[in-house]
């Protein structure tokens, strides 16, 4: 071919390259559709999947595997992308090509699945099987990642409330599924009584002391470790002062302790008197001996945030000036309160030991108990029938045995133990009795009201015996004047 006729054809494949040239040039081209257009065989089959839509629930750090599987795939790429939430895409594997940088994600070429590894949250979302056919054949999935809860409190770890106040604790928890909270007390039962309470929040109305403490809010969803936050809540309120005991008996040389729990917030400062004198640590004598205890010592234990503080007051070497009422007295900027223990040498009031119904027709055997530091020496009972009959006018007059005690039944420690034996009783009666003992510094008060009865069988046999004669000696009669008409009767027949 001729120089000429080369160039003319040169010229003509220009015209006609030129064109498209220019279209190139003058607008932006859609890569995508023309990526899609160059596998895109409109003459082949169409490809069918052969898994179907599912939703996935994989706990975090688990695996799982997407299913793509289709047939009459051969002459058709597989595009496989992830929708997330927000709506925006991207685009994961296009045929035998890799588009995600994660190398947690595969691809089996052979059976078209798409393997995730090492899940994350970030991996949930919608997957999309697609072939770019013509209508598109869609495949999508929802891949479902369950993962443990975290939670958080919405207050300050440790809440300062006044006495009367209302408190909200609050949680919040993110998790999926959603997680429940349940709200537990460290130091037992919730102000509901409830070991525990199902809410976000948790209400505490006109709060006390007794509701203060550690309030635990706790999230689970079932998937991993269940997660807890810790909110203390603490009340300021008035003290509130609770003697260990009232009454303390005693005597000349002893040591002893009065003992008061004291609650307060702020901590209350506390006063002990005696007879209007504040009692502290205090020697006896600045040149006695070092090794002899002082008359008086105080010293504070604290027993925790629920507990309150035990102030002790130790008394060595009693003498009977130190009898009378002691005063705990606790004051804060809330208010004041105080106890009282009485120091005595008096013995307690009697506790009846016996059982109520006596054994004996006219006789009833009294036993009892009494503490005392020092022994009785003297008992006192006063007893009087028991009236059944309300409308009685006049109280039935009453007989008092007075007794010196040569020896008590039996002692333990400062417990004694005395009967005694209640004589000239009417049989089968009920009486009310009180007792009082006396040892060396006095008579004790007089005990509660017992009631006792004598024995009740004999005088009820008595009576039924009674009533049985009586019977037999009018049946008798009745027999005898039977056989008398009989006599009576024949005589006139014979």
């Amino acid at each position: 071919m001729s120089s000429a006729s080369i160039c003319s054809v040169l010229l003509v494949l220009v015209a006609l390259i030129k064109p498209s040239l220019s279209a190139v040039a003058g607008q932006a081209v859609n890569y995508e559709t023309e990526y899609y257009d160059d596998y895109y065989d409109s003459d082949s089959g169409q490809p069918n999947f052969l898994a179907r839509s599912q939703t996935f629930k994989v706990e975090v750090g688990q695996s799982v595997i997407i299913p793509c599987d289709a047939d009459n795939e051969d002459h058709h790429k597989l595009i496989v992308k992830k929708v997330f939430a927000d709506g925006h895409e991207q685009l994961l594997w296009v045929g035998r090509e890799r588009m995600s940088r994660s190398r947690r994600l595969s691809m089996d070429q052979d059976t078209s699945r798409l393997t995730i590894n090492q899940i994350r949250r970030i991996d949930a979302g919608t997957y999309v099987c697609l072939f770019d056919t013509r209508p598109p054949q869609e495949l999508t999935h929802i891949l479902d990642v369950q993962y443990a809860p975290k939670i958080t409190s919405k207050i300050v770890p440790e809440e300062h409330v006044t006495a009367g106040e209302t408190v909200v604790l609050g949680c919040k928890a993110v998790g999926n599924p959603q997680p429940t909270i349940q709200w537990t007390r460290q130091e037992g039962v919730l102000a509901s009584g409830q070991r525990q309470q199902a809410s976000n929040n948790l209400t505490l109305e006109n709060v006390d002391r007794d509701m203060q403490g550690s309030y635990q809010c706790t999230a689970d969803n079932g998937v991993g470790q269940a997660a807890t936050a810790t909110m203390t809540v603490v009340v300021d309120h008035k003290p509130e002062v609770i003697p260990d005991k009232t009454v303390i008996r005693t005597g000349e040389g002893d040591l002893i302790n009065l003992v008061c729990l004291v609650h307060g917030r702020p901590s209350p400062k506390v006063v002990w008197t005696h007879n209007g004198k504040p009692l502290g640590n205090e020697a006896e004598d600045s040149t006695a001996d070092s090794n002899i205890l002082p008359k008086v010592m105080s010293e504070v234990q604290n027993e925790g945030i629920n507990s309150g503080n035990r102030h002790i007051l130790r008394l060595t070497h009693v003498i009977e000036e130190d009898f009378g009422s002691y005063i705990c007295s606790a004051e804060n900027e809330h208010g004041k309160s105080e106890g009282i223990i009485e120091i005595t040498g008096l013995p307690e009031p009697p506790l009846v030991l016996s059982t109520p119904h006596g054994g004996e027709p006219e006789s009833y055997t009294l036993r009892w108990q009494t503490e005392s530091y020092y022994p009785i020496i003297e008992l006192m009972i006063k007893y009087h029938p028991l009236q059944l009959d309300d409308d009685a006018v006049e109280e039935p007059s009453s007989e008092t045995v007075s007794e010196l005690v040569e020896k008590t039944e039996s002692s333990i420690g400062n417990v004694h133990i005395l009967a005694f034996n209640v004589t000239s009783l009417e049989v089968a009666q009920d009486y009310l009795l009180t007792i009082r003992v006396r040892n060396k510094y006095g008579w004790s008060q007089e005990s509660t009201q017992f009631e006792f009865s004598t024995q009740k069988g004999v005088h009820m046999a008595v009576h039924q015996t009674t009533e049985a004669n009586s019977g037999w000696s009018l049946c008798s009669s009745h027999i005898s004047g039977v056989t008398t008409l009989l006599i009576l009767i024949t005589g006139r027949l014979l």
